[in-house]
C-alpha cells in the first residue's frame, strides 16, 4: 500500500477541529494567532514545527499509509492527544504547504 496524502493534504480543516476538540484547537488558534508556531522543517510526508508557549516543544505531523500521525513533547501530546500544539503545527504545515490545483 503506497501513501496517497501529503501531511498538508491530512490537517486541512476541518481535520484538527475533529482531531483536538474545542479548547485544544481554541488554544492551537491562539498559539498560531500569537505567531508562537514556526515551521522547522517541511516536506510531503513529514513536518517539524516548533511551536513555543512558555516552554519550547517540537511536533511531527506524518503522512503515513495508515493516515495523519502525530507526536508532541507535552504532557498531552506525550500522552497521544492531538494537543493544542498540534493544532498550531496543522495549521502552520497547510499554510506552508503550496497551493494545489482542483
Amino acid at each position: 500500500m503506497a501513501i496517497k496524502h501529503s501531511v498538508a493534504d491530512l490537517v486541512e480543516e476541518p481535520e484538527p477541529r475533529r482531531l483536538a476538540g474545542p479548547e485544544a484547537y481554541e488554544q492551537g488558534w491562539v498559539l498560531v494567532n500569537a505567531d508562537q508556531a514556526r515551521l522547522a522543517r517541511g516536506g510531503p510526508l513529514l513536518s517539524t514545527v516548533d511551536v513555543v508557549d512558555g516552554t519550547a516543544h517540537v511536533v511531527e505531523l506524518r503522512s503515513t499509509e495508515e493516515g495523519l500521525t502525530w507526536a508532541c513533547d507535552c504532557p498531552a501530546g506525550a500522552a497521544g492527544a492531538f494537543c493544542a500544539h498540534c493544532v498550531a503545527a496543522a495549521v502552520v504545515t497547510w499554510r506552508s504547504a503550496p497551493k494545489r490545483r482542483r
